[in-house]
């Protein structure tokens, strides 16, 4: 039995394992997340206004905004256009958003983020939008919906190797105990 092959075969054996067990790790992608209108809480008018209202129940936890379509731009585009949404929480409380509206290539668009947040506080909640010097024809409250992912395992191939590592460690274990150790010669010296 050689002792150097039975340890050589011991930690190629241990590396396959090490190579089996990376290959069962999953890795979980972010999820995704999609806006969704709150069931009731959309308001289309038939032509474009300048004055829309829109109330919607809404849980806590909830990731929310207040989303508004522009209406045609009037012609010439005023540079002061604006959507003021005034935000009504159910204990009361008011918060108001000044969103101004640009024109950028002969596209005509919002300059800063739909207003919203996260809900403290479950209950209704009631937004109104006045546009100035544009129309607005859609006004609705959405939330985020996260979708579900299943795991992935990018390191499966890493099984095949660690099979054959492994394999590979036991046949080296399995020639150490066959050969026979290295017998010593001792010659003798002759005077």
């Amino acid at each position: 039995m050689r002792k150097d092959l039975l340890a050589l075969g011991l930690i190629v054996s241990f590396v396959g394992l090490i190579f089996i067990a990376v290959s069962q790790v999953p890795v979980v992608p972010n999820p995704p997340e999609n806006w969704v209108t709150v069931p009731g809480a959309e308001v289309r008018a038939p032509e474009s206004s300048y004055n829309m209202s829109v109330q919607g129940i809404l849980t806590q936890g909830d990731r929310f905004r207040v989303y508004f379509q522009l209406g045609p731009p009037s012609n010439p585009f005023s540079m002061d256009a604006t959507v003021l949404v005034n935000l009504t929480y159910p204990n009361g409380s008011t918060k108001l958003y000044d969103i101004p509206i640009g024109s950028s290539g002969g596209a005509v668009g919002i300059m800063a983020p739909f207003p919203g947040g996260t809900i403290n506080e479950t209950g209704t909640y009631k937004a109104n939008a006045e546009a100035y010097f544009i129309t607005i024809n859609y006004l609705a409250f959405q939330k985020v919906e996260v979708g579900e992912t299943e795991p992935q395992y990018p390191y499966s191939t890493f099984l095949v190797v660690g099979g054959g590592t492994f394999a590979g460690g036991i046949g080296i274990i399995v020639l150490g105990t066959k050969i026979p150790k290295r017998k010593k010669r001792f010659h003798r010296q002759k005077r």
